[in-house]
């Protein structure tokens, strides 16, 4: 991602923000981790029900 972004003549800084992973969306039902899917650890989630 680093390669690409320098390869194609985007000034890459230090602390510039690179972000990987899913996205989630704006609705329940649409979260990208379990720590969305617990709520920050509050609550109990079953992967079973997804």
């Amino acid at each position: 991602m680093v390669i690409h972004h320098a390869q194609s003549g985007c000034n890459l800084r230090p602390a510039d923000l690179l972000g990987t992973g899913t996205q989630s969306g704006p609705t329940l039902g649409e979260e990208g981790c379990l720590l969305e899917l617990s709520q920050g650890g509050r609550k109990a989630c079953d992967t079973a029900e997804r």
